[in-house]
């Protein structure tokens, strides 16, 4: 399970608690910040998507973001 966002946090900044990332931690589900375009995807369902780093192990590293869906 991935929760995308196209907001800069999940959380408000405000609580230091961190509530979501630490919920989506413990329920071992990914979530994404930081979206672009992603109102561009034009179905909800089935539909694939992935994320790509270079290989650097640097945390809070940029990924490229892909939807993929058949027409």
């Amino acid at each position: 399970m991935n929760v995308g966002t196209d907001a800069t946090s999940l959380d408000n900044p405000a609580d230091i608690t961190y509530p979501n990332h630490m919920t989506h931690g413990n329920r071992l589900v990914v979530h994404t910040e930081n979206l672009t375009n992603i109102t561009k995807i034009p179905r909800h369902d089935d539909f694939y998507f992935a994320m790509f780093r270079s290989s650097s192990s640097a945390a809070r590293q940029p990924v490229r973001a892909f939807a993929m869906w058949e027409a």
